[in-house]
């Protein structure tokens, strides 16, 4: 099978495409014809070995997991004997978190993993530019803020594929919604459902002023310091990023003061995958798209998603 591999961390001409074993399916797994994927941060991210952190999971000089990708869609090849929630021939889609592994031909996943049927109002492109975004996004504003009625939220990133999604799961929930983005993207996350936006490049963030309940930081620019009079006194920060920086504010504000910040890994569940359906299916959540590449582009896509101007996901399609 094709994959694109990378064997050292550096820049996207790392990248090269390789011919592969393709998966031995066991007796609780499930075998999938990937036919599409996507560029997302975290791809990004791990190639690049940015954060330094990423070294120490994935190895200090050469990666130990050298096929990226995170989201998927696509169609069961072949099933374990053992396997009881899929058919061969089923139209799937997910998220591989950590694993990665989704820039390939085929992709081998345990049964219990963050993949579900496809929706059926979705074609494969669509359905593969979700999963990353919205289970970020659906960890971060559902399993790890308040629940009270009517937040106010400011989305730092609100154009990007986490603050696409972002911006729909916390209206879903009642919230009023700040986005922050640049200007050619307004209209878009105005018809995402966002009450109001801000022009980063008019005016910095730290040197606006407002008063909010949540500030989600999904592309990881903005200093804790400089922007934490935005919140409550009780206000949360989200930071998606996950630095070195997030996790020690994360541990000294669990310790010092009332307002709290909240990162880690966003690691997607089928649990969470099934909520996404079922608000795709409801016409709750839209799937946002900024470009399709081919798979023999994908070099392409990654510096699409460097230029940090995209708007949704980066898709790239087999």
């Amino acid at each position: 099978m094709k994959a694109m591999v990378y064997e050292r961390y550096g820049d996207a001409d790392v990248l090269q495409t390789k011919d592969l074993d393709i998966p031995v399916v066991e007796k609780h797994q499930i075998l999938i014809k990937v036919r599409a994927t996507t560029v997302s941060s975290a791809d990004v991210r791990m190639r690049k070995a940015d954060p330094w952190a990423v070294r120490l999971f994935n190895g200090i000089f050469t990666p130990k997991k050298q096929v990226l990708g995170t989201e998927f869609s696509g169609e069961i090849a072949a099933i374990g004997e053992s396997v009881t929630q899929f058919n061969t021939g089923d139209c799937v889609f997910g998220g591989t978190g950590t694993e990665m592994g989704a820039h390939a031909e085929y992709l081998l996943l345990d049964e219990s993993a963050a993949v579900t049927h496809m929706p059926s109002n979705l074609t494969f492109e669509q359905a593969a530019s979700i999963p990353f975004g919205a289970t970020a996004s659906w960890y971060f504003l559902h399993h790890r803020t308040s629940t009270r009625p009517k937040l106010r939220i400011l989305i730092n990133g609100a154009g990007g594929a986490l603050g696409s999604y972002g911006i729909q799961i916390a209206v879903n929930k009642g919230m009023e919604v700040t986005a922050v983005c640049q200007l050619a993207k307004k209209a878009l996350v105005q018809s995402l459902g966002a009450h109001h936006v801000w022009d980063y490049t008019e005016r910095a963030v730290e040197d606006r002023s407002g008063e909010f309940d949540i500030l989600y930081d999904t592309v990881g620019n903005l200093n804790y310091s400089a922007c934490k009079h935005l919140l409550t006194n009780d206000g949360i920060w989200l930071a998606a990023s996950g630095g070195l920086t997030d996790f020690y504010r994360m541990l000294t504000t669990r310790i010092w003061g009332r307002r709290k910040v909240v990162c880690g890994l966003a690691i997607e569940t089928k649990s969470d995958m099934n909520q996404i359906k079922t608000l795709i299916e409801t016409d709750k959540l839209t799937p946002v798209i900024d470009s399709i590449f081919e798979f023999d582009k994908l070099v392409e896509a990654h510096r699409r998603v460097e230029e940090g101007r995209k708007a949704g996901s980066v898709v790239v399609k087999l």
